[in-house]
C-alpha cells in the first residue's frame, strides 16, 4: 500500500491519520511516516479493509432497529 492509496483509504472512512493513530493505539509521529520515510505495514491494508465491513455492519444494525422499532 502506498502512502497515497493509504492516505486515500483514511479519507474514504472518514478518519484522519490522527483519529487512525488513537485507533489503533500507536504514535501519530509514526503513523505520519509511513509510505514516506517508512513503508506502509503490510497488515494496514487488511485492517482497513476489516474496518470498513464493520462500519457497514454496524449501519445495517441501526437500519435493521429502525426499521424494528416502526413495527
Amino acid at each position: 500500500m502506498t502512502h497515497e492509496e493509504f492516505k486515500s483509504k483514511l479519507q474514504s472512512l472518514n478518519l484522519n491519520l490522527l483519529q487512525f493513530s488513537e485507533l489503533i493505539n500507536t504514535p501519530y509521529s509514526t503513523t505520519a511516516k509511513w509510505g514516506k520515510s517508512n513503508p506502509v505495514p503490510s497488515w494496514v491494508e487488511p485492517f482497513l479493509s476489516i474496518y470498513e465491513q464493520n462500519l457497514m455492519m454496524e449501519n445495517i444494525k441501526k437500519e435493521i432497529k429502525t426499521l424494528a422499532e416502526k413495527l
